[in-house]
């Protein structure tokens, strides 16, 4: 994943400005990038092969988690070696595409719990008065929730993991705005804007779920701008999103976050700050989480039974 970062990152390395250069032997100066390609692609092919390998040695012995993202073609037998390499780069792609991104809006969701309690309880109160409290929340409860839905749509659009995307090449003329845009042209998206554009959304720079007021619509443009565009939407969208609703809705209905301590019982308030990179990370913070009851923590703690079985 740091290798994707760096290697994403626009204007990183020289040939992505002037392909030219990829014909340059990796002995002279300036062409140290393609020994760093040669090492890069060898650690990627081993996460992928690695990966992949151990699955398909695993699916009979109980280690490898039934379903799973190979597991129905495994079963339907030994696939072609195109079908084979095709499975082992859509899984690199749908899980890879979601690791770093997910780590950075599940940091920032804890962040947002902890600076906004009043967001925090309104979400627990839905959830009580929908659910309930003897059971954990599922996933598919979201549909029943439009607070929480709001709650996680608003992880996207308040900081955006990726806030300049992933750099595009226009495939034609186009103009826009009255500017020309020619062929070929290097395109770099300000998602973050779209998501803090002020004639849209009232006080951006402020998290507040309460502005989509429930409407399904309003949520759907903001994933639709928050994960990319055309052919290089990111591949492991799904995965983020369902990753943010399963890791939201648990936390919501079993504990509270809050500020960590000082040596003085006294509340540390983090600030919302923000990392500048291809996938921004909120600075380090401090916080405590504590089950809301005794039989919240019993909840938890069956689940955790049933995942180590």
């Amino acid at each position: 994943m740091h290798n994707f970062a760096e290697a994403a990152l626009p204007g990183n390395f020289l040939v992505d400005t002037l392909p030219i250069l990829r014909y340059v032997p990796s002995w002279i100066p300036g062409g140290g990038f393609k020994k760093t390609a040669k090492e890069w692609h060898r650690v990627v092919d081993n996460a992928g092969w690695g990966i992949y390998n151990w699955s398909v040695s695993n699916q009979e012995t109980g280690q490898v988690l039934q379903p799973n993202l190979w597991g129905a073609h495994l079963e339907e037998g030994t696939p072609s070696e195109q079908k084979t390499f095709d499975l082992v780069w859509s899984g690199v792609a749908a899980v890879g595409g979601a690791l770093d991104t997910t780590r950075a809006l599940v940091a920032k969701y804890f962040l947002a719990m902890v600076l906004h309690p009043e967001v925090q309880r309104k979400a627990q109160e839905e959830i009580d008065r929908v659910i309930g409290k003897d059971r954990l929340p599922d996933i598919k409860d979201k549909e029943d929730l439009p607070y929480i839905r709001a709650l996680v749509t608003e992880m996207f659009r308040w900081e955006s993991s990726t806030p300049f995307g992933i750099v595009h090449s226009t495939s034609g003329d186009d103009v826009y705005n009255g500017v020309k845009i020619q062929k070929g042209t290097t395109i770099i998206p300000n998602i973050w804007y779209m998501l803090h554009d002020p004639e849209i959304y009232t006080n951006p720079s402020v998290y507040d779920p309460d502005r989509y007021e429930s409407s399904d619509v309003a949520m759907k443009r903001v994933l639709d701008i928050a994960f990319g565009f055309g052919r290089r939407v990111c591949p492991g969208s799904h995965f983020a999103v369902a990753s943010l609703y399963s890791i939201a809705l648990a936390t919501l209905a079993t504990c509270d976050v809050l500020p960590a301590l000082d040596e003085q019982g006294r509340e540390i308030i983090p600030k919302a700050a923000f990392t500048s990179a291809l996938i921004s990370f909120p600075e380090p913070f401090k916080l405590r989480i504590r089950p809301r009851s005794e039989k919240a923590r019993k909840l938890l703690q069956e689940a955790c039974s049933l995942t180590e079985l």
